[in-house]
């Protein structure tokens, strides 16, 4: 840890830099999952819903020919990331506090 004065600057440091991260792989995994499910939608011509945050609509107009409407909601996908990444900071921060008071 650093200390200037009596003051230590790298826990808060590194609280804001996981929460960052977390919000980042938050954002990822709900990307990779939006792909992924577009993706069967597509090549399937099914239509998937997931509530709150999407509908994929696959469609096949033609005999080889698959199409996808994708409908959804940025504040769906908002929650969603923030659900995921609200754990990772809070177990960062009571895992510090059990350190710093171990000390």
């Amino acid at each position: 840890m650093i200390r200037i004065g009596d003051q230590m600057k790298l826990p808060g440091i590194a609280a804001s830099f996981v929460s960052i991260c977390s919000v980042a792989m938050a954002a990822l995994i709900v990307a990779v999952v939006t792909m992924v499910t577009a993706a069967t939608a597509f090549s399937q011509g099914i239509t998937i819903d997931i509530p709150l945050m999407a509908t994929f609509d696959g469609a096949r107009a033609e005999p080889g020919s698959p199409g996808v409407t994708v409908t959804g909601s940025w504040v769906g996908a908002g929650v969603s990331i923030l659900a995921l990444a609200v754990p990772l900071p809070l177990w960062f921060s009571v895992s510090r506090r059990r350190q710093v008071a171990a000390i």
